[in-house]
């Protein structure tokens, strides 16, 4: 083939564009030949076999869930962490409406070409686009595909506009199982790190081809969002890059199936432990079959959003690991993603930290801390433990509590009313204020003891011979408690409900010590005056170099 200038290219790509026509343009114009801009240069990597396809990508049956949910928390931690992607069956989305949607899908491409001109855009603003290639001025070379994309979250096209019939739900499903399997409260990913802030819905459509084996439906690539989950037909063609050797494995469909696959964003998030494994779709052959289609719903980040995502160096069981990657916002991450184009190169290398293999924890500047915390499982004490656990709601425990505040000075208490939803909310709140811009935080920042909320790092750093790697708010919620717009937003709601519960406790307490030195049960509460002044001190540990 003859060598083309640049420009001659670019007035070739702008000539196509400009026809809003697409691939399927092509096709119906009768194309015998890949015009140049779609050729791809050949991919050594070998493909396996059917046979190991079908071994190779998991399949989850989700009904499980109900019945043994730690085996499908396994299930779904094991395929992410290891291939990446995973089929995912009885996920209650009715057959009727996947089979329903993709013949929709169909039928807009296979309009007249008047009906689908007044979808063309690239405008990224618009809700509702449809165009060829997205990166058609920048990717090496284009695919043989058009897409309808559809902005779902977090504000919806009019039913004018295009009928949104997405998977939410079964997102939210997904999601809480990912973060149970990464050892996080079960909302974390889904509400907590905005995993579900936005969702795209992309429609592709992919003409058959006259020369299949020299361009690709979509090229090797991975997807700027957390997680997708895709509705495929019967055509194949989706290929999954795995390792051990390296090469490329069919995802074969699967009847009533939808696949699974973990995005960049959560690949990040989850500080490397999950894999967002590149994957490519081969071009539709030829000889009359009809075209190959495919539904996409990405749940992603919101575009406006400023919010810095950033590793998560603990465990949820109280370990840490380093943090491969720099903190991001999506504004920094999407232009480097859609300046590249579709170039077979991982973004994130742009954000991985040089000397994250060598640092045993995550240095204090990444703001990568997250508490590791399992309310809804806590770790039971070993048997070596010294800090003995007392169950409050039980009788007769005076005995217990006098022995281990005579000895231990320390216990821990289960079964004490204050609900775990209601903990987990409240150490993700003091997390959130910590991880907030500076300029949110300054405002609290104070060594005013008279301060009813104030916030500094070691409230006796002037005194003592050496500082604390701790960051602390402290609030003073005694009987003239701070009005609710003196406490810190992101803490406000759930600050006051755990107050209210922490102040019942303390009074159950005060009356099984006061039994427990042989008093009358309200003399410490109410006589001794133990219980007139309550602080509610919240402490921020980063990860330290």
């Amino acid at each position: 083939m003859a060598t083309v200038s640049g420009s001659d290219r670019l007035r070739d790509l702008h000539a196509f564009d400009d026809t809003k026509a697409g691939v399927k343009g092509l096709v119906d114009a009768g194309v015998t030949a890949v015009p140049y801009f779609f050729r791809h240069k050949p991919d050594p990597l070998p493909v396996t076999a059917p046979s190991e396809a079908a071994a190779a990508i998991p399949v989850i049956d989700l009904a499980n869930a109900d019945v043994d949910r730690r085996r499908v928390v396994a299930e779904v931690r094991a395929a992410a962490e290891t291939v990446g992607f995973f089929q995912l069956v009885n996920h209650s989305v009715a057959g009727e409406l996947m089979d329903e949607m993709l013949a929709a899908v169909r039928r807009f491409n296979e309009q007249p070409l008047e009906a689908k001109v007044p979808y063309y855009t690239r405008d990224v603003g618009s809700k509702v686009r449809f165009n060829s290639n997205f990166d058609l001025f920048r990717s090496p070379a284009a695919n043989w595909r058009d897409t309808l994309v559809m902005e779902m979250a977090p504000e919806a096209p009019s039913p004018e506009q295009i009928p949104p019939t997405t998977p939410r739900r079964l997102g939210e499903r997904l999601f809480e199982l990912l973060s149970e399997a990464l050892g996080l409260p079960t909302a974390y990913l889904g509400h907590d790190a905005g995993c579900m802030d936005g969702m795209s819905l992309a429609a592709h459509y992919y003409p058959p081809c006259p020369e299949p084996e020299e361009t690709m439906g979509t090229s090797r690539h991975s997807d700027p969002s957390f997680l997708i989950v895709l509705l495929q037909d019967t055509s194949g063609g989706l290929q999954a890059l795995l390792e051990g050797p390296r090469r490329w494995v069919d995802v074969p469909p699967v009847a009533g199936a939808l696949v699974v696959n973990v995005g960049y964003f959560l690949h990040l998030v989850s500080n490397d432990r999950l894999r967002s494994v590149e994957h490519r779709v081969v071009a539709t052959a030829g000889g009359g079959g009809p075209a190959r289609v495919s539904v996409a719903c990405f749940f992603r980040f919101e575009y406006t959003s400023t919010r810095s995502y950033s590793p998560i160096v603990a465990d949820g069981i109280g370990g840490a690991r380093a943090a491969v990657y720099r903190s991001m916002t999506a504004g920094e991450f999407l232009a480097r993603y859609n300046g590249k184009g579709l170039d077979g190169r991982s973004p994130l290398d742009h954000f991985r930290l040089p000397a994250a293999a060598e640092s045993p924890i995550s240095s204090a500047t990444s703001l990568t801390h997250f508490p590791s915390l399992r309310r809804r499982k806590p770790r039971q004490p070993s048997p070596s433990s010294t800090s003995p656990k007392v169950e409050v709601d039980r009788d007769h425990v005076a005995s217990q509590v006098r022995a281990v505040v005579e000895t231990v000075g320390f216990f821990q208490v289960v079964k004490h009313g204050v609900i775990d939803e209601l903990m987990d909310e409240m150490l993700v709140a003091v997390w959130h204020f910590n991880e907030e811009p500076q300029e949110a935080k300054v405002p609290y920042y104070t060594r005013d003891v008279a301060s009813m909320v104030r916030f500094n790092s070691n409230f006796n750093l002037f005194l003592s011979t050496a500082a604390n790697w701790c960051d602390t708010l402290v609030t003073e919620m005694s009987h003239e408690a701070p009005s609710p717009e003196q406490i810190t937003l992101v803490c406000r709601g759930v600050a006051l409900k755990y107050t209210v519960m922490v102040r019942r406790l303390r009074e159950r307490f005060f009356k099984l010590l006061s039994e427990a030195l042989g008093l009358p049960t309200g003399y410490m509460g109410r006589d001794a005056k133990c219980m007139d002044r309550l602080s509610v001190v919240a402490h921020y540990y980063p990860a330290c170099p």
